[in-house]
């Protein structure tokens, strides 16, 4: 028995650079296809996203703006949309729902502002709603 393991031992240390060399180069190749096979696949489907969000944003109006106070709303009101917040007149009857994808609502709400955004409708397709694109803070009237 230990004859056969020094004859394996001595077989091994004589071909044991360029074996390695050829698995690693093997495993290199298997891996380059197997990755751009992937890559292939998740690009195809990634092309099909983007077009579906191009056509989306086709569908949206013109820029419009309102003035008004900015207040909060309850979460649950709106939940499915994510809206939580509403622009109100000064006797605090509503205009229009607001929805921003940062959190440019939240610092000016109570202040009397001027929102630019795009009409939306809620998906229920009910009620309109502005994604604000941004807000101008304005000195309230007395």
């Amino acid at each position: 028995m230990p004859e056969l393991l020094n004859n394996i031992n001595e077989r091994a240390e004589g071909f044991k650079g360029k074996r390695l060399t050829r698995l690693l180069a093997i495993i290199f190749v298997l891996f380059l296809v197997f990755g751009l096979s992937v890559g292939a696949i998740v690009g195809k489907f990634a092309d099909k996203e983007v077009a579906l969000d191009v056509e989306e944003s086709s569908e949206d109006k013109s820029e419009a703006s309102f003035e008004g106070v900015v207040t909060y709303l309850e979460p649950f009101l709106y939940e499915s949309e994510g809206i939580t917040y509403e622009l109100t007149d000064s006797s605090g009857d509503p205009i229009i729902l607001l929805k921003a994808k940062d959190q440019k609502l939240a610092v000016s709400e109570g202040h009397f502002v001027t929102v630019y955004g795009k009409i939306r409708k809620t998906a229920e397709k009910k009620e309109n709603f502005l994604l604000v694109d941004r807000i101008v803070i304005r000195n309230a009237p007395n």
